[in-house]
């Protein structure tokens, strides 16, 4: 499994365990020991931060849920229906293996506005296979933006991908440090 990077110059000391958290460029991956260790983050709780969660606007909630739980593995946790301001919106709660204290993603809809127009955000995946990340990307309806790309000086290989409603994500494999 690809879990380790060395350590980079460019640091900030985040607490006296000597545990370290990369600049936001990095990705969210905390720094012990010299290493990169992606699963520490969100285990720990920094500070009063238990988990993370995005919510990525769309316009077929349940469609999107399907996707994302195809490509990425994402499983349903909760779908909610109600009024946010006065508008009202419906939610499908996605986390890894179900489990709000991984971090969710959330397929969010307004049902009474138009369909997103611009590019919002960027979603961010890594995996332990880009190859196989890619081709259940194209089998479930979206797209690759470009070829797989290596980056060393970033410590990762890369490829862009559209999710069926033109969602940007971009999906990596962090080198394996020997």
């Amino acid at each position: 499994m690809l879990r380790w990077l060395p350590q980079p110059d460019d640091l900030e000391a985040f607490d006296s365990s000597g545990l370290f958290l990369c600049e936001a460029d990095r990705g969210p991956f905390a720094w012990q020991n010299g290493r990169c260790d992606i699963s520490i983050c969100g285990e720990r709780g920094f500070g009063s931060t238990m988990s993370m969660f995005s919510k990525l606007i769309c316009r077929d909630e349940e469609a999107m849920a399907s996707y994302y739980q195809a490509v990425y593995g994402l499983g349903v946790v909760q779908r909610v229906a109600g009024n946010s301001d006065g508008e009202p919106f419906r939610e499908v709660i996605m986390a890894p293996g179900g489990d709000w204290s991984k971090g969710t993603l959330v397929m969010f809809n307004f049902t009474q506005r138009e369909a997103p127009r611009d590019q919002q955000v960027i979603l961010g995946f890594a995996t332990d296979d880009l190859e196989a990340l890619g081709a259940r990307i194209v089998a479930h309806g979206g797209k690759l933006v470009g070829p797989i790309r290596e980056e060393a000086d970033h410590g990762v290989r890369v490829v862009f991908s559209t999710d069926p409603e033109g969602a940007l994500c971009e999906n990596v494999q962090i080198y394996e440090r020997n």
